[in-house]
């Protein structure tokens, strides 16, 4: 629930409030660590996810992370995807928007990249 919380705080205020931190830095404090360095809002951001990643090892919470706290390029790094000269597809990344969602609900909807 403190990860939960740090990570709202972060994304309500764009920027992370003392209690944002407080609530990061006891899990921290927890596993004997010192308080997070990040201070301002992309750093607390991975630190966040980077805190959940030790934290929820194993646990299958790490592609929903990512998926739901970074951008599209931001997970290729992550992940390690991005090697020099191979660009990946975003079909790696994106499922593709059923026809009827796109043709019927809303015709507005554009397909993913490589769809």
């Amino acid at each position: 629930m403190y990860l939960i919380k740090a990570e709202a705080l972060n994304e309500i205020n764009q920027n992370p409030t003392q209690a944002a931190k407080d609530a990061l830095n006891a899990v921290r404090h927890r596993a004997g660590l010192d308080d997070t360095p990040a201070n301002n809002y992309a750093d607390f951001k991975k630190a966040v996810l980077a805190e959940r990643r030790m934290e929820f090892a194993m646990e299958g919470h790490r592609w929903h992370d990512l998926v739901r706290l970074c951008t599209l390029d931001e997970i290729k790094e992550l992940v390690g995807m991005a090697k020099p000269g191979v660009v990946p597809r975003a079909a790696n990344f994106l499922l593709p928007i059923p026809n009827n969602d796109r043709i019927i609900s809303n015709g507005r909807l554009t397909q993913n990249e490589g769809y």
